[in-house]
């Protein structure tokens, strides 16, 4: 190509041009300096008028919306700031339920530890002594309550129990000076135990027959009501340790084989939520108040009693707040239809006149503990405080738009000095830009124009260097492009190898959770992934089970049994429900995304559906510590992947249904072989005999007594037909000689033998009379065929039915129809 265009260029090379300006004209010199100056000018008139009518435009335009504005603010500065307080009750209530959770794992932990000889640091044999009332306390200056019911022994199990769950000791009493909130932390057995920190002498509190395994928050997180064993709240009740009105964070307790041993819990008072919730101050004279669904009162401080005209006594803690509990019944009438019309699940503000000012009245509720945080705050006070911040904002946008102004002032007046100087210097520029066109236009594609101008003829020389740097670019990168790609194909083939190694490993692999064990580490290692994981759905369908994972978090979710509701939780629900992969290439990027403490590391995840015919069957998930790393090539071979791992768990599946079908196919064989000899046999047992002249029959009593002789060794050999023992036959050695396993091996051998040889036999005794029967019937169908009179086919049937084995007499009888039988 370069060779044509120089050969067209030399056979017509452009005319020249005198240098120089005509005679009479302007010189370009001048025509560029007058341009410059009066596009300067232009410049600066129409910018100070843009200046000076969007300044006016936005002073208009702020005026018009700032009261509209003002309200607005007022709600979403209070919205923020309920938001805020109950994020942080809701971290609050978090902490507890992961404590306790915490604590259950430990006590699960501490329960499955295997007796052992050397006693732990507290033994409950000589630290457990009865009371007058017949339970079992411990001493007072230990760091916990122990207490058991007055019907309580101490066997082993229990004393092993009560012994390993004391080793709390070393961990409770830090928690609870670290955590003033906590009131108490306490264990509750099946054995009706009791560890309570702190040591508050629970057995001279509590009565004799006190029995932990009813109280509500031990039933409330027993299995039977919570099958999820996550830990549960429960209402508002009295405290039996003395504590008044608390709520409780209860967590299942379970060993290591996964039964149910007690439950772990922690106690919070109601005074102490209520002294968090004074400390929330909204405005000058703003409070907040902590209800449940039922509007049952959790916190509320004195401001809100004394403005709400509520009498603390009339109204304590722990009651539903209705329409009687107001001193003032105007307020009711006011604030209860309020609060019945707020969702428990969604925040919401509205503006009610109450006691004679407008107030806002806010939602927003706490999930944890499924409580909403109410707040009550004069408009007027909000109303203030946004109108000086808009004042403020005002005045700083006034200031910005000013300094804006000079320097944009500044910035052409400079501009225009420059164009100035500039222009005086066109000349220059324009002959260097000629020289190098002129030497392009010979085929020199390496000359480079030197003109630094940013008008058109620097636009003109910066198009000419572009065009020849391209060409140049265009060879010289010719062949890096060519190894790029050949580097692009090779990474694919890389990943399509990974992928069919992992296909090969899954197909080999008929155990299914070895199968799903092993694909997930080879992921891992093949793909250099973070995590890999494999869930599969239930038999609902509403859950997705996490059945293998590779990563070490994973492995502890996968002991506690970590599953997923398919209809609302994260990337693992949405690939089931959209069948289709769910890929977030910046988990920071994602406000919806939940930080799984678990897998701390994760920056992407994405989650492929595995499918066999349209039908998802789980997903494959995986969490990579960097972003961006899932590229189409990517998605395309992990999702090729996902339905080779799907085909090999169906497979799977269907080789364990089939051997399944198997087993019970041999098993009715077996009892059928059983039921037929069994039949077959009935109650007669036959015995035979050889002796060195002749075969006897004998009963099986005798032979049983024959073969206890003295000097006679006897084996007794089965005779097995699949798998059930039909009979036996035993062989017998007189003089002193030994059976040896030679001889056991060919006896079990014929054993074997005579098994089939009797089964065939039964065989074919049973084809035999069935070929019997069947040559009766077309016997007697071909004689009876021979005549129409009734009489002589009634004399036929006589004499064939009399045929038959062990008939020894027949006779047929043709009865005459009744009017009775008429009328049926």
């Amino acid at each position: 190509m370069h060779r044509q265009v120089n050969q067209t260029m030399d056979t017509k090379s452009p005319e020249r041009i005198p240098a120089g300006p005509r005679r009479g004209s302007v010189s370009l010199r001048t025509r560029l300096v007058l341009g410059n100056i009066l596009i300067t000018l232009l410049a600066v008139a129409g910018m100070g008028y843009f200046v000076f009518d969007r300044t006016r435009e936005t002073n208009s335009y702020l005026s018009t919306r700032l009261n509209e504005n003002v309200y607005q603010q007022a709600i979403s500065g209070l919205e923020n700031t309920s938001q805020s307080h109950t994020a942080e009750l809701e971290n609050f209530f978090v902490q507890i339920r992961v404590e306790v959770n915490r604590l259950g794992d430990a006590l699960g932990r501490m329960i499955s530890q295997p007796a052992r000889e050397v006693p732990y640091y507290w033994d409950a044999n000589t630290a457990l002594f009865r009371i007058e009332t017949g339970s079992w306390d411990n001493s007072n200056d230990e760091q916990a309550s122990v207490f058991l019911p007055a019907s309580a022994e101490l066997s082993s199990d229990l004393v092993h129990e009560l012994d390993t769950a004391r080793q709390l000791d070393f961990s409770v009493p830090a928690i609870l000076q670290t955590n003033p909130d906590y009131v108490a932390l306490y264990y509750g057995g099946l054995f009706g135990e009791t560890i309570y920190y702190p040591n508050i002498n629970l057995a001279n509190i509590v009565p004799a027959d006190f029995d932990v395994t009813q109280r509500t928050w031990f039933l409330a997180a027993a299995p039977d009501v919570n099958p999820g064993r996550q830990p549960v709240w429960s209402t508002p009740y009295l405290d039996a340790a003395s504590n008044g009105l608390v709520i409780t964070n209860s967590a299942p307790v379970f060993n290591s084989d996964g039964t149910f041993r007690g439950v772990a819990a922690i106690d919070i008072q109601l005074n102490r939520i209520t002294s968090l919730i004074s400390e929330i101050q909204i405005g000058d004279s703003g409070y907040a108040f902590l209800v449940d669904k039922d509007l049952r009162v959790i916190a509320m401080p004195t401001g809100a009693y004394d403005d709400l005209q509520i009498n603390p006594a009339n109204m304590p803690l722990g009651d539903v707040l209705t329409a009687e509990k107001f001193l003032d019944p105007g307020v009711a009438a006011v604030l209860m239809p309020v609060l019945s019309s707020f969702n428990p699940d969604t925040a919401g503000i509205t503006t009610v006149d109450l006691l004679g000012s407008d107030r806002f009245i806010s939602y927003a509720p706490v999930p944890e503990v499924g409580y909403g945080l109410v707040t009550i705050v004069p408009v007027q006070e909000l109303l203030t405080e946004a109108i000086v911040a808009d004042q403020q904002i005002a005045i700083r946008s006034a200031s910005t738009i000013f300094f804006s102004i000079v320097i944009i002032v500044t910035i052409l007046l400079v501009s225009l000095v420059a164009s100035t100087a500039i222009s005086n210097r066109m000349t220059q520029p324009l002959q260097s830009l000629t020289r190098t066109a002129e030497e392009i236009s010979s085929g020199n594609i390496n000359a480079v124009a030197s003109i630094t101008s940013r008008d058109e003829l620097g636009t003109l020389a910066r198009a000419f260097n572009d065009m020849t740097s391209q060409m140049r670019e265009t060879i010289a990168n010719l062949e890096t492009r060519v190894q790029e790609r050949t580097s692009g194909l090779t990474h694919q083939a890389l990943q399509l190898q990974a992928a069919s190694q992992v296909a090969r490993e899954a197909a080999s692999q008929t155990d299914l959770a070895i199968l799903l064990s092993r694909t997930a580490d080879l992921i891992t290692d093949l793909f250099s992934f973070y995590h890999a994981g494999i869930f599969l759905l239930d038999d609902t369908g509403e859950y997705a089970v996490l059945q293998a994972a590779s990563s070490s978090g994973g492995k502890r979710m996968l002991e506690r049994g970590h599953k997923l509701e398919v209809a609302r939780q994260g990337l693992v629900g949405a690939a089931v429900r959209q069948n289709k992969a769910q890929i977030i290439m910046d988990v920071s990027t994602a406000p919806d995304f939940y930080k799984n403490p678990d897998l701390p590391e994760t920056v992407s995840e994405a989650a492929f559906p595995l499918a066999i015919q349209d039908r998802i069957i789980g997903v494959l998930d995986i969490q990579s510590t960097s972003g961006n790393v899932f590229s189409r090539e990517d998605m395309q071979v992990i999702q090729a992947l996902g339905d080779q791992i799907a085909l090999a768990i169906q497979n799977t599946r269907l080789l364990r249904e089939r051997e399944a079908s198997m087993a019970l196919l041999e098993r009715a064989t077996l009892q059928d072989i059983r039921k037929v000899w069994r039949k077959k046999v009935g109650d007669k047992k036959t015995a035979f005999r050889y002796s060195a002249s002749e075969i006897v029959a004998v009963s099986p009593q005798g032979q049983k007594v024959s073969k206890k002789a003295k000097g006679v060794h006897t084996l007794e050999i089965p005779i097995v037909l699949r798998g059930q023992t039909i009979g036996k036959f035993e062989l017998s050695k007189k003089g002193g000689e030994h059976w040896t396993d030679a001889d056991r091996n060919l006896s079990e051998n014929i054993a074997t033998q005579i098994g089939l040889a009797l089964e065939n036999a039964r065989l074919l005794e049973e084809a035999q009379q069935r070929a019997s029967q069947e040559q009766t019937l077309s016997d007697l169908s071909a004689k009876l065929s021979k005549s129409l009179d009734i009489e002589t086919l009634l004399q036929t049937t006589i004499k064939e039915l009399h045929q038959l084995p062990g008939v020894s007499e027949s006779s047929v009888v043709i009865t005459s129809v009744t009017p009775a039988d008429e009328d049926e």
